[in-house]
């Protein structure tokens, strides 16, 4: 049953939203101005929100009918509904439990600091929520990539670090701007083997709505804004020179790129993974013990 549980919330991914908050704390320790409680408390909340947000997209997805005949490689969800791991009620119940534990815990971090802690997370839950929920359907709208990069990124790394400092950051902006490309990485490359199944239900993502070609070409500049985003922040931010080693991770994304293009997607899609680690890591040391 435990196996089952990790397989439905889809654990092992939910380092898309660890490493950025991670990352968030990092800077607040880099800054010194590190609160250990504040960070602790926000970034489990955060990691609650990702994982009601992986248990509602296998739910209303799988309401929608958007899932392959057979699951193959680690693209279409966990499949948690259709093994009967579970019953889809079970994972709309978890999920809503999930997204109410998060916001329980933000709710109490606005009492010990201020209200727009829980703006914040409401924000988060709702973007987490509304991805795959309908009237919304983020996902289903060819809004899916951008929510995805600000929900993972900006929004994510912001509310950590206000949570942690009770301020926001113009550098944490860029930062978290090349770290939620990492992520959005993963689910564009993800998106192309599902290209058939997302159009039959009509699920509008870049490459199902516009073709293999456009999510190329998506995938390539939102790599050259992210790494350029991180080179700003030393530019134009203070933030140390040491930083730039994390552009081992945009070097990887440059690969899946790659391979992407030579129609190798779940290739690719390891790459993307590797980067988001390994680019997520090392920006983290780097703030930490300005190696």
């Amino acid at each position: 049953m435990l196996q089952k549980l990790v397989n439905a919330l889809r654990l092992p991914f939910l380092i898309a939203s660890f490493l950025p908050a991670a990352a968030a704390g990092a800077l607040a320790v880099h800054d010194g101005n590190f609160s250990a409680w504040p960070f602790f408390v926000s970034a489990f909340a955060i990691l609650c929100a990702h994982a009601g947000t992986n248990l509602a997209n296998d739910y209303f997805d799988y309401k929608a009918g958007n899932y392959p005949k057979v699951k193959k490689g680690p693209t279409g969800g966990s499949f948690a509904i259709q093994n009967r791991d579970f019953a889809a009620g079970q994972i709309y119940k978890m999920s809503i439990a999930c997204f109410v534990l998060s916001l329980g815990l933000f709710a109490y971090l606005a009492t010990q600091s201020s209200p727009l802690i829980l703006g914040l997370g409401i924000a988060g839950v709702a973007i987490g929520f509304f991805y795959t929920a309908p009237p919304v359907k983020l996902g289903y709208r060819l809004l899916g990539e951008m929510a995805t990069f600000v929900g993972m990124g900006p929004l994510l790394f912001e509310t950590v670090y206000f949570a942690t400092t009770g301020t926001f950051s113009t550098a944490g902006l860029l930062l978290s701007a090349f770290l939620g490309v990492l992520v959005l990485n993963i689910l564009l490359a993800a998106q192309i083997p599902d290209i058939e199944v997302d159009q039959a239900s009509r699920k509008h993502t870049i490459s199902a709505k516009l073709g293999p070609s456009a999510l190329y070409n998506t995938f390539l500049l939102a790599n050259i804004f992210g790494a350029l985003a991180l080179v700003a922040s030393v530019a134009w931010h203070g933030m140390p020179t040491e930083i730039l080693v994390a552009l081992v991770g945009s070097a990887l994304a440059f690969k899946a790129y790659s391979l992407l293009t030579q129609e190798k997607p779940l290739e690719a899609l390891g790459y993307c993974l590797n980067a988001l680690q390994i680019g997520g890591i090392l920006l983290i040391l780097a703030l930490i013990l300005k190696i």
